[in-house]
């Protein structure tokens, strides 16, 4: 009895039980076309030999919606809490896929900044920027994790688009200065360093350089550098001034620091020793500063030398802070 084998043509490939379509996109992810499982199709999703992938449409991620805490599972991106009518704790996976997974925890209900979420890890050993957990505390707030192989990252912190987009914290010291919270630059936190309230309050300040030249020629006092003054202005100042007689036979050095001037209401007032330090090199000429009520200014005078000839010049720098009475 003979036997028939069943041969494909000769130059044939075997047929296989899934059809593809007429042409393709090379480097295209193929994609299933109907529910039977044998026919495929053609997709602009594009995979190439680097691994680089390429998105011609649309991502959709998983969503996760719970009323209660919520232990994170390795295949969840997006946990939506639905209620905080009480504080609610979402834990992220010990064991994530691997370093750069990325987790969304996102308030939903609108309550969080009265009850907050805490987001923490499920083992002990690992950390969210170093710390035990993060405390999610702004209504409609969200946040953005990402895993770097070692630790948990955040990534980005969202609030409510009335809130702006750093969250402070459960309360503050009146007069403390914030500080950052992790590198985000959306987190602050309370200080123990006090900025008090001025009892004038705070308008603006200006830093000014001059540099002036004069010249004397006895031993009346001359004016060398005007410092005009404003309401309710608080000086500090520093100048340095040479003096050279003209044929170079004696000099001069001096220096002076005013601490803080002052004027109030018209009446200029210019502290007196300590606040104004004056130093000189030479007992033979005089500088001093002297307050000029009727022109408002802080006057720096020189004195020469009578029947002697001597060249002055002052290099001044002075802080302002002007201040709301």
């Amino acid at each position: 009895m003979s036997q028939i084998a069943n041969l494909a043509p000769q130059g044939s490939a075997p047929a296989g039980d899934v059809v593809g379509p007429a042409s393709s996109t090379d480097n295209a992810i193929a994609r299933w076309d109907g529910v039977t499982g044998k026919l495929l199709q053609d997709s602009g999703i594009l995979i190439d030999d680097n691994d680089n992938i390429t998105f011609n449409g649309g991502m959709v991620y998983k969503r996760t919606a719970t009323a209660i805490s919520y232990v994170v599972l390795t295949d969840d991106h997006y946990i939506g809490v639905t209620d905080t009518s009480a504080p609610r704790t979402v834990s992220l996976p010990a064991a994530p896929l691997g370093a750069e997974q990325v987790f969304i925890i996102k308030d939903e209900s609108g309550g969080a900044g009265t009850n907050s979420i805490t987001i923490d890890v499920d083992a002990a050993a690992k950390t969210i920027d170093g710390a035990a957990s993060f405390s999610l505390g702004s209504d409609f707030g969200a946040v953005a994790i990402g895993y770097n192989g070692t630790e948990y990252n955040i990534l980005d912190v969202y609030t409510a688009a009335d809130e702006g987009d750093v969250i402070g914290p459960a309360s503050s010291t009146d007069n403390a200065l914030a500080r950052w919270d992790g590198v985000t630059g959306k987190v602050l936190q309370d200080s123990d360093y006090l900025f008090e309230d001025s009892p004038a309050g705070y308008a603006g300040s200006s830093l000014n350089h001059v540099k002036d030249v004069v010249q004397t020629t006895d031993a009346t006092p001359t004016d060398l550098i005007q410092i005009p003054l404003g309401e309710d202005e608080m000086l500090q100042m520093e100048c340095k001034i040479n003096g050279f007689q003209s044929d170079f036979s004696d000099s001069i050095s001096a220096s002076i620091n005013v601490k803080f001037t002052r004027q109030t209401a018209g009446d200029v007032t210019i502290g007196a020793s300590p606040q104004i330090w004056i130093s000189e090199s030479d007992g033979a000429t005089d500088v001093t500063i002297v307050a000029d009520v009727a022109n408002q200014e802080a006057t720096i005078q020189v004195t020469g030398v009578a029947a002697q000839t001597w060249n002055w010049v002052s290099f001044t720098r002075y802080f302002k802070t002007i201040t709301n009475s």
